[in-house]
C-alpha cells in the first residue's frame, strides 16, 4: 500500500499496477485492499499467475472474481480444459511467455 500511495502524485504518468512474483504464500486476495484502492484511483490492474503453481486455479479465480484484473500474466492454466470455468471474459487479456513458462515448469 505504501508504494501505491507514493505513486499517486505521479498518477498522470502511470497507467496501472501489477503484482509479479512467486505466488507461494502470496495469493491475490492478500493484496485486495491495495488493488481496490488502485482501481478507485483509476489505475488499470494486472496480476502474475505462474504456470502450475500450488493453488494456481484458485489464484486465477481470485484475480478474475475478487480483484477484477484486466490482464493476467503467465495465465496459461486458464486454457486447461478442466478449468473451463476460468475462461476470461472478453475484457480480460491473458499473456503467456514461453521462455519463462518453460523455466517455471522445467519442460
Amino acid at each position: 500500500m505504501a508504494t501505491l500511495l507514493e505513486s499517486l502524485p505521479y498518477r498522470d504518468s502511470i497507467i496501472g499496477i501489477g503484482l509479479d512474483s512467486d505466488e507461494r504464500d502470496n495469493p491475490p486476495t492478500k493484496f485486495a485492499a491495495v488493488f481496490a484502492r488502485a482501481k478507485s484511483e483509476g489505475y488499470r490492474l494486472t496480476m502474475h499467475c505462474d504456470v502450475d503453481q500450488l493453488d494456481i486455479v484458485d489464484h486465477i479465480r481470485q484475480c478474475l472474481s475478487v480483484i477484477g484484473v484486466e490482464r493476467i500474466d503467465h495465465g496459461v492454466n486458464v486454457s486447461n480444459p478442466t478449468n473451463s470455468w476460468l475462461k476470461p471474459r472478453r475484457e480480460v487479456s491473458v499473456y503467456v511467455c514461453p521462455v519463462s513458462n518453460r523455466y517455471v515448469t522445467g519442460t
